[in-house]
C-alpha cells in the first residue's frame, strides 16, 4: 500500500504534474522516467531513491511505503533528498527523517 506524505516534495518538474503523477502511480499506470523518494524500508537507513517502476516487483507491492517526494530524474531526487535532510535538520536540529515526517501522511 502506498502512503503519500502531505504535503509532497517535488522538483521543479514534478510542481506542475505531481498531482497527475501520484495518480497514475496509485493506479499502476507508471511512467519512466519519475523517481519516488520513500521513507527506507530498511530501519538501518532513512530513505530510499527508486525509479517508479521498481513498485511493480512483488516485495514493493506487500509492503507499506511512505513517498515523501516526486522528481524527473534520479540527479533531481538526489537534491530533492538534500532538501529534505536539511530543512529536518533546521527545523529540528537532527536528521530523524522518519520522526519529523511521521505525521503527514494521508
Amino acid at each position: 500500500m502506498i502512503r503519500w506524505a502531505n504535503p509532497m516534495c517535488y522538483d521543479q518538474y514534478m510542481q506542475k504534474r505531481g498531482k497527475k503523477t501520484m495518480k497514475a502511480i496509485s493506479k499502476g499506470r507508471f511512467t519512466i522516467e519519475v523517481y519516488c523518494i520513500l521513507l527506507s524500508t530498511n530501519p538501518e537507513s532513512l530513505l530510499d531513491i527508486m525509479n517508479v517502476n521498481q513498485l511493480k516487483f512483488s516485495y514493493y507491492k506487500k509492503q507499506e511505503l511512505y513517498i515523501l517526494g516526486l522528481a524527473k530524474s534520479y540527479e533531481e531526487a538526489l537534491s530533492l533528498v538534500k532538501d529534505m535532510v536539511e530543512e529536518t535538520y533546521r527545523e529540528t536540529g537532527d536528521v530523524k527523517l522518519r520522526e519529523y515526517y511521521q505525521d503527514r501522511w494521508d
